[in-house]
């Protein structure tokens, strides 16, 4: 069963360059935004778009392009087969703007 309140705040593998704490509240109002779009629109659960995922994914692996983490000959827990698992590749005002919750990036599945 999918539950409405089942959002994950954190990835397992990460990047920290800057304020965790701020990004985490972009999370939370992000979380917070989708929750209020659900109960007035008796969505009883959301996951994302497979192609909006991919598109995130791209952007983040593009903004690491020529970063220390990703050709600078730096080796870490965070890194593996090349790719670099990081939460953001930029600001964290950057990272506050991108984050806007949107309804088109998810299906959608309503109360019966």
């Amino acid at each position: 069963m999918i539950s409405p309140i089942s959002f994950c705040f954190w990835a397992l593998i990460l990047v920290l360059v800057t304020s965790v704490i701020i990004m985490i509240e972009c999370q939370v109002d992000y979380a917070m935004n989708c929750i209020k779009y659900m109960i007035r629109n008796k969505i009883q659960a959301v996951d994302p778009k497979k192609d909006r995922q991919s598109q995130f994914v791209a952007k983040v692996r593009k903004g690491l392009e020529g970063t220390t983490w990703a050709s600078g000959g730096c080796g870490s827990y965070y890194k593996k087969d090349g790719n670099v698992f990081a939460i953001w590749s930029g600001s964290v005002a950057s990272y506050w703007l991108d984050l806007k919750f949107n309804p088109n990036d998810f299906n959608q599945y309503s109360l019966a």
